[in-house]
């Protein structure tokens, strides 16, 4: 009897737990020999949503797809093509970019290869022995004015081409700098005076032009080295009477002008070495243009090309430069 009266309450209470939200409880109640449905089975209903809210906010990259997916039995088949889609970007850019290496490759040595063998700098020949002028192609680099404040810089770059000059050096900058007028003949180079003043021999009478012409002379033997002969007048300003007057004296002039004082540019300074230089052309420069420094040794490089040995201005004459008269071989100067 009480058996049967359950039996008849019990749905009735069942459906109202259930719609109180005791679902659980509801359960519980039954007796354990009914036949329902275990509680296992009621897991997939409340697990489900914690497995699809991984899935909703990260569907764009496939590891944490993957990763979520992979607990539940269900889904798993789907990240399987995700995979294999991840393979085909890989050898994508493997077969374009293989090829694209092999084209550029092959025809870019050949250019390279021209350009660094025409950019290679000439090595000018060191002389052995003497060097005889008259029959060797020969040209002289001198410098005018210092020494200054660009001397040291111009010495280095003729050593590293091993290429000898002259320099004439003015008085009062000796005077203040006589350990690079040492440094100068140390290295091998000719030394000469440019006077003590600038000032023009035409425009001094005959005896005051020797006179500051000696004067100069005589600063580069207190510097410690020997009374030079050779004298670069200032300005290249001559007459016969300032010769007639210092007898003694070697009178270098120049005959390839390169007008360094006046461009201060270094391919106007290459070109008139280029345009003008002959077998035995003595070639005007100043040690005190800064653009020497680059027009110098592109000077070197393209006259050794050519196939000029150079040297100094006694070396130009074999050693015996005429004193007494105007000094330059070659054409005359323009």
């Amino acid at each position: 009897m009480g058996k049967s009266l359950w039996r008849a309450w019990r749905l009735p209470l069942l459906l109202a737990l259930l719609v109180l939200g005791g679902g659980t409880a509801a359960f519980a109640m039954m007796l354990p020999g009914d036949k329902a449905a275990p509680p296992a089975q009621e897991t997939p209903a409340v697990v489900t949503p914690s497995i699809t809210e991984p899935v909703t906010p990260s569907p764009s990259p496939s590891p944490s797809v993957s990763s979520a997916v992979n607990p539940s039995p269900s889904p798993s088949p789907s990240p399987s093509p995700s995979p294999s889609p991840s393979p085909s970007p890989s050898p994508s850019p493997s077969p374009s970019s293989s090829p694209s290496p092999s084209p550029t490759a092959s025809p870019s040595p050949s250019p390279d290869m021209e350009a660094s063998a025409s950019a290679t700098p000439v090595k000018c020949p060191v002389p052995t022995e003497p060097v005889d002028c008259s029959q060797v192609k020969c040209a002289a680099l001198t410098f005018d004015d210092g020494p200054g404040p660009h001397l040291a810089a111009l010495l280095e770059v003729l050593e590293q081409k091993n290429t000898k000059a002259t320099f004439f050096f003015q008085g009062p900058w000796v005077a203040k700098y006589p350990e690079l007028v040492k440094a100068t003949a140390e290295q091998g180079h000719a030394v000469g005076t440019h006077a003590w003043s600038h000032t023009r021999m035409t425009d001094q009478k005959p005896k005051d032009a020797c006179g500051n012409a000696a004067r100069g002379q005589r600063s580069i033997v207190d510097a410690g080295l020997e009374a030079p002969a050779m004298l670069r007048p200032p300005y290249g300003s001559l007459n016969d009477g300032a010769i007639a007057a210092c007898p003694t004296f070697q009178f270098v002039l120049w005959n390839v002008d390169t007008e360094d004082w006046l461009t201060k540019d270094e391919a106007k300074i290459v070109g008139h070495v280029k345009k003008d230089t002959k077998p035995g052309s003595i070639i005007l420069m100043h040690e005190t243009v800064e653009a020497n420094l680059t027009a110098v040794p592109k000077s070197i490089d393209w006259l050794c090309s050519k196939g000029y040995t150079l040297v100094t201005v006694p070396e130009l004459f074999g050693g015996d430069v005429p004193r007494g008269q105007r000094i330059f071989k070659g054409p005359a100067p323009g």
